[in-house]
């Protein structure tokens, strides 16, 4: 057994937000992600970081961390707008970002109360 999944979660989170952001600065995204509608891609990686952010902090109130990756979703979305980038910001992306994160964070919070995740 995992003596502390909570290290585990951060490591996963913590790696998801560094590639979450390579890709956002990419002029073009890679092959396979080309082909994913663009706001499915904002959703689905915010709700995958939501869930980890919860599960890697469990001591932190959902709302504050649904306000960090806001934060973070619109700081890609500002980076985006720089013309060395190459990229176009769109707020549609960022309300993708917040739902997805929203999703991710109601998932993991269920999981957290009914105990999944408990330290041994």
């Amino acid at each position: 057994m995992i003596q502390n999944p909570h290290k585990l979660f951060q490591a996963a989170f913590w790696g998801a937000l560094c590639s979450a952001f390579a890709l956002a600065i990419m002029p073009e995204p890679p092959g396979v992600l080309a082909a994913v509608d663009d706001k499915l891609q904002h959703l689905l990686a915010f709700l995958i970081l939501g869930a980890l952010a919860a599960l890697a902090y469990p001591g932190v109130r959902l709302i504050l961390l649904l306000l960090g990756l806001a934060v973070f979703g619109g700081l890609i979305e500002g980076v985006q707008a720089s013309p060395q980038i190459g990229r176009t910001p769109d707020i549609v992306d960022w309300l993708a970002d917040l739902l997805g994160a929203s999703i991710g964070l109601l998932v993991a919070a269920i999981v957290r109360s009914r105990g999944s995740l408990r330290q041994d």
